[in-house]
């Protein structure tokens, strides 16, 4: 699904430090549950996507790379992803961290072509490189609208994580 508006693609640095704090996953609001004695929210897991990719501090480190989907707006989404090098239990791999979309732009495939340009650079990178690594992520257990991305994209489920995460792979 191409996003209704022509995107524009950037690696983030020092200069977009201010505008991802503007990135706003979720419109609503935590609220205080007196019976878990803790806030809680409809969709933790847009919440927390919004809270990792505000706390970046681009330029990132090696192995990091954090891709902005720019509109006429401004910023629509946000990816960040890294490659995870090979050690005696894994092969290497390339891990999608984070990715979230404000709120004016969800439901428009912002995200989607997003993953896409993100999908087709670590593609140039395993062919500049050589080599074949996969990519993974971790989605929340009820997070559909990013299983269903990810299974557009060739992403298929692969284990049950923990804490209400699944991991998620692709060749």
């Amino acid at each position: 699904m191409l996003a209704s508006v022509p995107l524009r693609f950037v690696e983030a640095d020092v200069s977009s430090r201010g505008e991802l704090q503007s990135l706003l996953c979720t419109s609503e609001r935590a609220t205080y549950d007196p019976g878990l004695r803790r806030k809680v929210h409809s969709a933790p897991w847009a919440l927390e996507a919004q809270s990792l990719l505000r706390n970046l501090q681009p330029p990132l480190g090696s192995g990091e790379s954090l891709i902005l989907a720019y509109d006429e707006v401004g910023l629509a989404a946000a990816c960040h992803y890294e490659y995870l090098a090979p050690s005696d239990e894994v092969e290497g791999v390339f891990n999608i961290a984070e990715i979230g979309c404000d709120v004016r732009c969800q439901g428009q495939g912002v995200a989607s072509e997003l993953l896409a340009h993100v999908l087709d650079l670590i593609q140039e990178s395993n062919f500049s490189h050589g080599t074949s690594w996969g990519v993974i992520t971790l989605i929340h257990e009820e997070n559909q609208p990013s299983k269903q991305l990810a299974a557009r994209h060739g992403f298929s489920w692969r284990s049950y994580e923990g804490h209400g995460y699944e991991l998620w792979g692709r060749p």
